[in-house]
């Protein structure tokens, strides 16, 4: 799926006429100062009737669905006229193999990516070799073929997707996109960073790994450090035939290029004169004879791609049975004419190569052109593998859910060490007159978080978008857990105090609940619906989930470990999380979990009115600002973890209250983090004069504060600075109430933190901090 570059642009903020005259009153930053970046997106149905919007989108389908069977069939003989390992190479090498730290989505118009290379593998299989034309693969071949996949790729999510005649509502509209999410997001969207998955999968499969071992002779441990040295010797013979060929092409005479071919490839049949004369006999220029040197090298690119048994045995990280691994490796490939019964269509939602990547050749041989498979779908691998034995099988199944809720724990616990954790509390509720569990309650300072756990997977037949089977799954997923939540928020709500919760092991949980100000509700699930997971709105507005629900933020385990990998300290995870809830269901906005991640590093959730107008929120493809740091272990380089944008001050005062953290400390953090990097930048400079004004006039009477305010959305809080000098105690607590009242004043926040400095002692990053946090504001 294509991503196009956003480039970011400012607004202007809005003029403050507050200032007063020589410095000693209070000082208002202007604002809001936010950043309103370009990733609005206009609707393209904006103004229209709903029958415009059938017409159009019916035609638009029409359209898309003759070009696509135009293309396809154009397709499907084409791929005869060539040897097909020979073009897998081809789109393998010259369409997938990338730069450290370049991004092909991008940096060009219409890049080969993961799924078209899938795609035409599956396409392929569907014939035996002796069908294809033993010619290999040419650039023209390679360009023509090229055009078509993109052409059938890009038009299938399409297919079949006609409006039927409006209603009285939009629903059969947001069904449709509903569909068309799901399909585009299991075709074209591939997520997992290696690391990640080496992780993941190596600990879902640890209890197990002793019995498939005495069953199938592997262990998953195993067959993962396999399968990342096997990458790596994929990646070593790119490198190589690169270093073979380029001191040839960047010659600067025939004679030095003829010579350093020749250097570079000793097997070859002819003589470096032999192609000495046909140049002279051809009249060939240095750049023809580039060419012909390019073009007989591709003829060796089909080797970088192809496998023995002997590589994959090498490549296992300890002794084992070849007839043991050639067993699995049988298991996760298929031979050419394996697939000539599947459907063609069904390839672009249910493609077999994903749970066998690999292509059978002669006896011990594999090829696999899309060696970054297994990291996408090794889990699906893993299941294809233990599936005919019925007992492990079964063990793995129960292992799910415990593995999602203990790695749930271990997440938490190492965000927010200073939380109390509290699993599977057992609680009556006297409206239903039944026993419910809740799988995680973290208590942190004034917040309560109560979390949700689901194992369950997403059918084959939700990624294809059937929608009942949709629906389903979302009810599972997401309406499920929100439920629970909810329901379990409303009981302490009523509740108020000391609990005593009774788990499954007997043990009791004891949850003081009496400090209680907030609940953050949130639903971890082991597998993704990609971007559905972060629009309830428009699910709701399909008819997937009943309007009336009060949905909690889902997310899958996978974005939650990397959410709290990149940001830092409990303050930012807990305003990610509380911030996350209200974010959904205020703005309109297109994105998976990780491109919401990468938009909040860069605007804090801080946009504005854009958060409620509906106008929507392009964010696709933002996330690939996080591949340089976590591919960093594979491309062996250096590369900085993305930050939010905070100035150094802020940061530091955050950091001091979460050391020191004193009550309320969380509320102070959150309210800090409401602001953007801009306003922050402002707030400081203004405090700066404000303190050398001080530090100069101390002996006079003056209220020296300066306020920061979020005038588009007041319940965010404001911040109030001021400085002091030589003062006592009461004086600077009455100074402090001063500035309390006076921010309260100029607009109707609840929310108030106020940061003293006192300039004689030039404390850092502050001397003291006071909040006010109205009673309002609590949850309960």
């Amino acid at each position: 799926m294509t991503k196009k570059k956003r480039k970011k642009e400012k607004t202007s903020a809005q003029a403050n006429n507050k200032n007063l005259s020589r410095g000693f009153g209070t000082r208002r930053v202007e604002g809001p100062s936010t950043e309103i970046l370009s990733y609005e997106m206009s609707s393209p149905f904006e103004g229209m009737t709903e029958d415009e919007v059938v017409e159009l989108t019916n035609k638009s389908n029409e359209n898309s669905d003759q070009q696509f069977e135009t293309s396809f069939k154009i397709l499907q003989k084409r791929v005869f006229q060539v040897e097909p390992c020979s073009l897998l190479s081809f789109f393998a090498y010259y369409g997938l193999t990338t730069s450290p730290g370049i991004n092909r989505e991008w940096t060009e118009k219409a890049p080969i990516l993961q799924h078209h290379v899938e795609f035409l593998q599956g396409l392929l299989l569907q014939h035996s070799q002796d069908s294809f034309d033993f010619r290999p693969a040419l650039p023209q071949d390679f360009d023509e073929s090229r055009q078509l996949v993109q052409e059938v790729t890009d038009r299938f999510p399409e297919r079949h997707s006609s409006l039927t005649d409006p209603s009285t509502t939009r629903e059969p509209f947001h069904k449709l996109i509903a569909i068309k999410t799901i399909r585009i997001d299991t075709q074209a969207v591939r997520r997992g960073y290696p690391q990640q998955v080496k992780r993941i999968v190596s600990d879902l499969f640890s209890s197990l790994d002793n019995t498939i071992e005495q069953r199938m002779g592997v262990r998953v441990v195993c067959l993962v450090e396999m399968w990342f040295k096997i990458l790596d010797v994929v990646e070593s013979r790119i490198n190589q035939h690169w270093n073979w060929v380029m001191p040839a092409l960047g010659a600067k005479s025939i004679e030095t290029a003829i010579k350093e071919y020749y250097q570079a490839f000793p097997d070859l049949t002819s003589s470096p004169e032999d192609l000495s004369a046909y140049v002279q006999e051809e009249g060939l220029t240095l750049d023809g004879l580039r060419a012909i040197i390019f073009s007989q090298s591709d003829l060796r690119l089909k080797h970088i791609y192809t496998l023995t048994l002997d590589t994959f045995v090498d490549a296992y990280p300890k002794a084992v049975a070849p007839e043991a691994l050639k067993n699995v490796l049988d298991a996760w490939s298929l031979s050419f004419g394996d697939l000539s019964n599947w459907n063609p269509e069904h390839l672009f939602l249910g493609n077999p190569v994903w749970q066998k990547p690999l292509i059978k050749l002669e006896l011990g041989t594999y090829f696999c052109p899309v060696i970054t498979l297994f990291s996408n779908f090794f889990i699906d691998m893993m299941e294809a593998l233990i599936k005919p034995h019925a007992e492990i099988y079964k063990k793995y199944e129960e292992r799910r859910g415990k593995f999602l809720e203990q790695e749930i724990y271990q997440l938490f616990q190492k965000a927010f060490p200073s939380a109390k954790l509290y699993q599977g509390s057992q609680w009556f509720d006297p409206t239903t007159k039944k026993t419910f569990e809740t799988d995680l309650l973290v208590l942190l300072d004034s917040y309560l978080l109560v979390v949700e756990a689901k194992s369950g997977r997403v059918t084959e037949a939700t990624k294809r978008g059937a929608f009942e089977s949709l629906k389903k799954i979302v009810k599972k997923l997401l309406v499920e857990p929100s439920i629970q939540s909810k329901r379990f928020s409303d009981y302490l709500k009523n509740n108020l105090g000391l609990h005593q919760f009774k788990t499954r092991q007997g043990e009791l949980n004891e949850v003081d609940c009496s400090k209680v100000r907030e609940v953050v509700r949130l639903s971890i699930t082991l597998e993704s619906l990609g971007t559905l997971f972060f629009r309830s709105t428009e699910l709701k507005q399909a008819g997937l989930i009943a309007s009336d629900i009060e949905m909690s933020p889902t997310m899958s385990l996978a974005d939650l470990e990397i959410i709290f990998e990149i940001l830092e300290g409990s303050c930012e995870k807990l305003h990610y999380l509380v911030r996350r809830a209200e974010f959904e269901k205020n703005a309109d906005s297109i994105g998976d979990e990780i491109d919401l991640l990468a938009f909040y590093l860069d605007t804090g959730f801080n946009i504005g009115n854009a958060e409620f107008t509906q106008q929507r929120l392009f964010l696709v493809g933002l996330s690939n600002i996080f591949e340089p740091f976590f591919r960093k272990e594979l491309t062996k380089s250096e590369n900085h973890k993305p930050k939010r944008k905070l100035t150094p001050w802020w940061r530091s005062i955050i950091h001091h209250i979460e050391s020191r953290q004193p009550e309320r400390w969380s509320e102070v953090g959150c309210v800090l983090l409401n602001f953007t990097h801009d306003e922050q930048t402002k707030f400081e400079e203004q405090f700066k004069r404000i303190k050398k004004i001080v530090n100069k006039f101390w002996e006079l009477d003056h209220n020296n504060t300066c306020i920061l305010i979020n005038e588009t959305v007041p319940e965010l809080g404001a911040v109030a600075g001021f400085a002091y000098k030589r003062i006592d105690r009461e004086k600077r607590n009455r100074t402090i109430g001063n500035a309390l009242y006076e921010a309260m004043s100029l607009s109707p926040v609840s929310r108030v933190v106020v940061i003293g400095v006192d300039v004689e002692q030039n404390d850092y990053p502050y001397s003291v901090v006071a909040c006010h946090l109205s009673e309002d504001e609590n949850a309960f």
